[in-house]
Formats: C-alpha cells, sequence, structure tokens
C-alpha cells in the first residue's frame, strides 16, 4: 500500500500496527463498534471495558467468510516462542511503558497501547523490555533491563508512608459529602449524559474530537469526585501499603503472585533507559497518597 502512495485515513504511511488493526477490524463487515468510555487515573482512556458491535447502515465490503479466513491465516502465522517459560515471569509486563513515546505521543494513536514495552529474554536469560516504537514507524528508544526495574518498582512500595489516619479522613469525608440526596441525583445525571455523549461519539454524530474529549473529562472528573469508595477497598488499600513488605515477604519465590501484587497496586509505570519516571497508582490506593 506504502508502495502505490495510499495513505491512511490520518494522512499517515502505512506501519505494522495499521495493518494489523485493519485485518481485525470488523467495520468493514457491516458492523460498528461501542465502547463504553473509561479513563485512568491519569486521564488517558482506559480500553478495559468489553468491546460490542451492532449491525450498522453502512454496507460491508467483506463477507464474513474471508474475514474468517484471514483470522485464520493470522492465527497459524502467529510466532510460538521457544523460550523457557519461566522467562515469561515479568513482574510489570503490560503495565511498563518508555516514558520518551508517552511524552511524544502523536495525536492518531491508541493511547492505551502507545509506548507500552515489551518484555523479552536473550537465549542466555537476560530478561528486559523492549520499546516498540519501531512498530509504529519510530525509532526505538533503549531497552530497561527487568531486574533494575522491577526492583526500582519494590523499592518503592517497601518505601511508601502514608499520612497518619490517611484511610479515616477520606471515608468520614466521603460520608459527609454523600449524605445529601441531591448528589446521587445528580450522580444518576452524569452517567446518562455520559452514555448518551459516547454512543453519539461511536455513531459519529460527533465530530470535534477536542470539544468531545475536553466536555468528556469533565463529566468524568465531576463523578469520580462525587462517587465514593467502599469504605473496605480503602481499608485493604491501607493495609496492603502499610504492611507491604510482610504481604511481599509471603509471596516470595512465586513470580506469578508477585506480578498480582504490584498490579494490584499500580496502573502504569514509565521508564527511560533503566529509571524509573513515573508511576500511575490503581484509584483506591491513589486517594491515599493525594
Amino acid at each position: 500500500m506504502n508502495d502505490n502512495g495510499y495513505l491512511s485515513k490520518t494522512g499517515r504511511r502505512f506501519t505494522t500496527d495499521i495493518v494489523r488493526a485493519m485485518l481485525v477490524n470488523r467495520t468493514y463487515l457491516g458492523y460498528v463498534k461501542y465502547q463504553q468510555y473509561a479513563k485512568h487515573p491519569d486521564g488517558s482512556r482506559s480500553m478495559e471495558n468489553p468491546v460490542e458491535w451492532f449491525a450498522g447502515q453502512h454496507e460491508p465490503i467483506i463477507n464474513q467468510d474471508l474475514f474468517e479466513q484471514c483470522q485464520e491465516i493470522r492465527e497459524s502465522r502467529r510466532s510460538r516462542s521457544t523460550y523457557n517459560p519461566k522467562y515469561w515471569n515479568y513482574l510489570l509486563r503490560g503495565i511498563l511503558y518508555c516514558a520518551e513515546c508517552v511524552d511524544n505521543m502523536p495525536d492518531d494513536v491508541d493511547p492505551e497501547t502507545y509506548g507500552r514495552m515489551r518484555s523479552q529474554a536473550t537465549r542466555s536469560g537476560y530478561l528486559y523490555y523492549r520499546c516498540r516504537a519501531h512498530d509504529y514507524g519510530s525509532d526505538s528508544h533503549a531497552a530497561a533491563s527487568a531486574e533494575i526495574i522491577e526492583q526500582q518498582v519494590v523499592d518503592v512500595l517497601m518505601n511508601l508512608q502514608l499520612p497518619d489516619d490517611a484511610c479515616q479522613d477520606i471515608i468520614e469525608s466521603l460520608a459527609r459529602r454523600i449524605g445529601d440526596q441531591r448528589i446521587d441525583d445528580r450522580i444518576k445525571e452524569i452517567k446518562e449524559v455520559i452514555e448518551r455523549m459516547d454512543f453519539r461519539w461511536d455513531q459519529g454524530f460527533i465530530t470535534e474530537r477536542e470539544v468531545y474529549i475536553e466536555q468528556r473529562l469533565q463529566l468524568q472528573q465531576e463523578l469520580e469526585q462525587l462517587t465514593p469508595i467502599p469504605n473496605d477497598a480503602l481499608e485493604q488499600a491501607t493495609d496492603m501499603l502499610d504492611n507491604f513488605a510482610d504481604h511481599w515477604k509471603m509471596i516470595v519465590g512465586s513470580r506469578d503472585e508477585q506480578e498480582h501484587l504490584i498490579k494490584l497496586i499500580f496502573e502504569r509505570v514509565g521508564v527511560m533507559d533503566n529509571k524509573i519516571m513515573s508511576i500511575t497508582m490503581k484509584p483506591d490506593y491513589q486517594i491515599l497518597l493525594t
């Protein structure tokens, strides 16, 4: 396609990432996609909600048989790793991002995946995370040692100090705020407005992207401020941070459980070379430190 002068809808040359997305896009079958909007604590959009497909009003350009044949061929060509399974126990897989890529993110990419680093290993057993910038047509940045970065993350958790009575202060504050019935009505109203906005955006009725994003984020921020976090969730988060060393000691030797524990607390980790540059925590933990 590039050799014949074709460009993507944003006027860019086709990259491997764009083509991969095209090959699984059911829009070409005559469907439209809907995914309930959600965002990370740092304001970026989260793609964790399930995607639903509905019959659209446009004509399909390929048939179901061709689409399924394409998926079968892609699956048959999928590379199979020959590495020892023990090399797959990366504690930060899926949540580690290249800080330089994220800071220089283009407008026409998926913020959920752009900059995410891939976990890899050499045959000699060296574990590392690789920047995937070249997959998007850019120069790849330096890789990061899995051992060094993972130890930095653990050190951060080992040394976190919560303010005295942080959990109780938050619970009392939320209790005062949600005591007013008008807040419950406003929460319901915001959710209904967000649902209508998302539907109109997915159907193409809203075309000004910046306006949609700005209004959507304002509503989401207000909703998060009004929505209480359950007391038991805050208490669990407080215990996890206050006693992280004890929890970690109990799972020494089980990297699967260590990975689960870290991802229970952290949403994202940004790195540059072998140094952590940023950390985004899950909402229950973030609120305890703000």
